[in-house]
């Protein structure tokens, strides 16, 4: 009889722990919006905001990012994705071009080549695997007016800030403490360095402006 019964208790005890485990998950992430401030911005470049660092493991996105070559243009000109994430590239020129890729840590001023490909007419899309934290530039040795950067971070916490305003909002971080940091290419090694913390609190929204 104690085992009848036992089992007729926990069905209902277990579904509602269930559910109250999704709710409680659900209200443990949070927003940062605000607003960049950068010069570079109105100039036209593109600069990305994104936490420092944040308790893992990420999953792999459902695509792999696209880098394309069209018209003499690498598209996108930059790209941030998560250390551990494959890029697929691609070209839809009629022009020959080589996909030249250079990775240097975020802060060094040295870089090292990482590959060199030749991407003739017509080629076939090739998949690289992206698995040190840092920047990519890409080039193309025949046609030097070609480039682009490929930002690789350690978590998905980031965003990509295209307009003169500055405007920006990333979705989905974990409650708690974290750094923010801003990555442009024309930004000098102490503005890369420059931190702005923030605290996210279960399913609240944080506003902050930030300036490097």
């Amino acid at each position: 009889m104690a085992g009848y019964v036992g089992t007729r208790t926990l069905l209902p005890t277990l579904s509602c722990l269930v559910i109250s485990a999704a709710a409680y998950s659900e209200d443990l992430s949070g927003k940062i919006s605000g607003k960049l401030s950068s010069h570079w911005l109105e100039k036209g470049y593109q600069l990305v905001v994104y936490v420092d660092r944040a308790d893992g493991p990420f999953l792999l996105p459902k695509e792999r990012p696209i880098m394309n070559q069209i018209n003499l243009v690498y598209v996108p000109h930059v790209l941030p994705l998560v250390k551990g994430w494959e890029v697929e590239f691609q070209s839809k020129d009629k022009e020959l071009h080589n996909l030249l890729a250079r990775f240097k840590e975020v802060l060094r001023r040295t870089s090292q080549q990482l590959f060199n490909t030749a991407m003739p007419p017509g080629s076939k899309p090739i998949v690289k695997k992206f698995d040190k934290e840092g920047i990519v530039t890409l080039l193309c040795s025949i046609h030097p007016e070609m480039s682009a950067y490929i930002l690789v971070l350690q978590n998905p916490y980031f965003t990509l800030v295209k307009t003169p305003e500055g405007k920006f909002e990333i979705g989905g971080v974990p409650a708690g403490k974290y750094d923010l940091k801003v990555w442009g290419e024309k930004l000098k090694p102490e503005q890369l360095a420059k931190t702005f913390p923030v605290h996210i609190r279960p399913g609240n929204a944080v506003e902050i402006q930030i300036a490097p």
